[in-house]
């Protein structure tokens, strides 16, 4: 049976936007974790203090149930938002599209310049770009160019596997780095904004110089799936429904389980020489992105099952998610870097006051009516 076309759309669905709002609680609380050790440190960076069994309890349920969850979700709702933006609108629905894309990656470049290196933003945007050119084809070329893409993803996916096994084997990866090594090179260890922002901005280059090797293939992937699943209406149309059943209850359990194991591995990790831990960080999309595939496919479950007041009251938040995570790399570069304030709370309650700062977007988003400055930038005609 040939898959619908991209329809129009009579409002906007509270399910994904739901779903990109449960997403950033993932986004703000891996990033306020490892934001005191980065660009340098561990990726979530370390239980404080060491002697806090609670602390370490905390990092490694962030770990196991948020690290690397979040952006393969939000990349699949991603390409199903260009699915929606484009529906029925014709040429012209098309150039706004693209001029959102191009105003998405100047955001995203003076936001992993100036606040925060690990911006995603401009993968997001440079992806959205390429998609783009996808989104209205035929079912058929869109089918075929997904499976490129996914065998061009797989690959550069486990190529760090490959890189970490040959290091392994040559005796490579060095020794172990130190909580205090490298203080000045960590956002938490510099010594004003100028200093801030030359560590930042280099990082982000760094990072996006890789990104364009490593990163953009996989999130291309996942935002090319989600094109495909919005226009096959995968979260909520009943055909999908043994599908999403089948991942719901026997893939996920599985999966949570292999998922805590790695969390609890990617904190002792951090104790370990560094080689260790890259192996960890080389296998995680293997486990994290299944993960968040079967999470995804419960919530929708739940949705067709008629339990959907919580995507109703989640939904306003979902609907400015963009200004909550620019907003949160401010927050976090005034409060923790050296160049503001230098806070260093320990491991539970910077997740408490994370959970705290998402709790308060929620509670404003409801109260809310109209677009919030980002979004309605974002969407604003010339």
């Amino acid at each position: 049976m040939r898959p619908p076309s991209p329809a129009p759309v009579a409002a906007r669905h509270p399910l994904p936007d739901a779903l990109r709002a449960l997403a950033l609680i993932g986004v703000l609380m891996v990033n306020a974790a490892g934001y005191a050790w980065a660009p340098s440190g561990p990726l979530m960076g370390r239980a404080v203090p060491e002697s806090d069994a609670a602390a370490w309890l905390v990092q490694g349920l962030q770990a196991g149930l948020l690290q690397g969850k979040a952006y393969p979700l939000l990349a699949a709702l991603f390409g199903m938002g260009l699915v929606w933006s484009l529906a029925g609108g014709g040429a012209l629905a098309m150039q706004r599209s693209r001029r959102r894309m191009w105003r998405l990656l100047l955001l995203g470049v003076l936001h992993g310049t100036l606040l925060y290196f690990g911006d995603i933003l401009t993968l997001y945007a440079l992806c959205g770009l390429l998609a783009l050119r996808h989104v209205t084809r035929p079912w058929r070329q869109l089918r075929a160019t997904l499976r490129r893409t996914w065998f061009w993803a797989c690959g550069v996916t486990l190529l760090p596997l490959v890189l970490v096994g040959v290091m392994a084997l040559l005796g490579g990866g060095g020794p172990s780095e130190d909580a205090g090594q490298a203080s000045s090179k960590t956002l938490a260890g510099v010594s004003g904004w100028w200093a801030f922002w030359r560590v930042n901005a280099g990082a982000y280059a760094w990072v996006n110089l890789l990104g364009l090797l490593f990163a953009l293939p996989i999130v291309l992937a996942l935002v090319l799936t989600g094109v495909a699943a919005g226009r096959l209406r995968w979260l909520t149309h009943r055909r999908w429904e043994a599908q999403r059943q089948w991942l719901a209850t026997r893939l996920l359990w599985p999966l949570l389980a292999l998922n805590l194991v790695y969390g609890a591995a990617m904190v002792f990790g951090t104790q370990t020489p560094r080689e260790h831990h890259a192996w960890l960080e080389a296998v995680g999309p293997f486990l994290c992105m299944p993960l968040a595939l079967c999470l995804t496919a419960a919530a929708a479950q739940g949705w067709a099952r008629g339990q959907r007041r919580w995507a109703e009251r989640l939904a306003p938040l979902g609907r400015r998610t963009l200004s909550v995570y620019i907003f949160h790399s401010a927050w976090c570069a005034l409060l923790f870097s050296g160049a503001g304030w230098g806070w260093h709370p320990g491991t539970v309650a910077l997740a408490a006051l994370t959970l705290a700062l998402w709790s308060a977007a929620w509670g404003a988003a409801r109260q809310t009516v109209r677009p919030w400055p980002l979004e309605a930038w974002l969407a604003r005609r010339p």
